[in-house]
């Protein structure tokens, strides 16, 4: 069963003020009969009584309607993270450090602005380390790292939101063929480039 509201009792006034006025002008209808002077006074009084409880219905349901659009606003809420691994230009290599930067948003109704609050980060299901957040953004150092595959997790403590990234760390001897690799494709690109605009230039 539903409460009955300041709002329901508007609507009710309302209503019942209205219903008054049809009541009035029936009878300044009937009145007419013996005195069109007074029955048009009548009318008159019941026309108003009509408009102002229309009014109030009116008023209620635009207040209904806008209260339940903050509700809704209110309760709309939900997190967004957006996070990156910086580090190497060819990539992250045993020994070097890395860092993880994000930003955490949270919309409310329609709009999107920096959360406050937390973030967790976990490696390998392994908690690292906890930082708040200023102006909805984060970081995280990672020094030293160690060879190998790491899961990470970024978890927004308030807004129970995760967003979850890969970080390969490399050996140096992979780091280096990594290297070689886009050396030797910058290289190879650029005799391309080279080759091809050479009969151009004969034809100049």
């Amino acid at each position: 069963m539903r409460e009955f509201t300041p709002i329901h009792a508007r609507i009710l006034i309302g209503v019942g003020i209205k219903s008054l006025g049809y009541l009035i002008i029936a009878s300044g209808i009937f009145l007419s009969l013996k005195d069109k002077s007074l029955a048009l006074k009548v009318v008159y009084i019941g026309v108003c009584f009509v408009v102002f409880g229309w009014f109030l219905v009116l008023r209620a349901l635009k207040l209904a309607s806008f209260l339940k659009f903050r509700k809704s606003e209110r309760f709309d809420r939900n997190f967004k993270i957006s996070a990156h691994v910086s580090g190497g230009l060819f990539g992250i290599k045993e020994g070097d450090s890395a860092e993880i930067v994000g930003v955490v948003r949270e919309r409310i109704g329609r709009r999107w602005i920096p959360a406050k609050g937390s973030v967790v980060l976990l490696m390998n299901g392994v908690v690292f380390g906890r930082c708040s957040l200023k102006d909805g953004k984060f970081s995280f150092k990672l020094p030293n790292l160690r060879r190998g595959n790491y899961d990470v997790h970024v978890r927004h403590v308030e807004g129970c939101e995760e967003k979850r990234l890969k970080l390969n760390v490399m050996s140096f001897d992979e780091w280096k063929r990594c290297v070689m690799t886009v050396v030797i494709a910058v290289f190879l690109l650029f005799m391309f480039v080279v080759l091809s605009t050479i009969p151009l230039l004969i034809r100049l």
